[in-house]
């Protein structure tokens, strides 16, 4: 995105969107999982799905962070600026958003015996937790974003705010297992 790459590393903006586009990647991951695992039904590699169900599910749990610095740090700033309607609707996705996250990690650690049952709650809960949050995080770097640049001005003010920042900590994202395929299956079996 243009924006972010005018930002000078380490911005808080800059900072904020680069966990962003690292959320699309999980989302996308998460979109081909859930693909892999509508159609899927061995139970080897169920269990593959399944624990990587789970590395998804800690990387969405990480956006709380991101959440926290928006919420504790620059919706402060805005609201000072006399920024408030879109700094509530924010704060409402991100609670909205923390209940499907939960409930995401919750069923990706379920061992539930009728696997058809799984694929059904995996598939209602993936394709709502993803819409939510790409929408979510359309707004924050379209719109929320670009206006804290435009109202917040003073460069003592921005970097009062990264230290607040630090102080709250970045997502920790973790590497995703990859599928592996049948060749790479086969040569390390020799």
């Amino acid at each position: 995105m243009e924006l972010q790459q005018e930002l000078a590393q380490g911005h808080i903006i800059r900072t904020l969107m680069e966990e962003n586009q690292a959320t699309r990647e999980h989302i996308a991951r998460l979109r081909q999982l859930n693909s892999v695992l509508q159609g899927m039904d061995e139970e080897d590699e169920k269990t593959f799905e399944l624990n990587s169900l789970e590395a998804v599910a800690a990387n969405l749990l990480e956006v709380k962070l991101h959440h926290q610095r928006e919420e504790q740090v620059l919706f402060p700033e805005m609201e000072k600026r006399g920024i408030s309607a879109p700094l509530v609707t924010m704060r409402m996705e991100h609670l909205e958003l923390q209940v499907l996250e939960h409930a995401f990690e919750a069923l990706s650690h379920a061992r539930i015996m009728d696997y058809s049952l799984l694929q059904s709650q995996v598939k209602q809960l993936v394709d709502s937790l993803l819409y939510d949050l790409e929408k979510h995080i359309f707004k924050e770097d379209y719109l929320l974003y670009p206006h804290a640049l435009e109202v917040i001005l003073a460069e003592e003010v921005w970097a009062r705010m990264k230290d607040d920042c630090e102080a709250i900590g970045n997502c920790r994202f973790q590497e995703l297992p990859r599928r592996r395929t049948q060749k790479a299956q086969l040569i390390s079996a020799l």
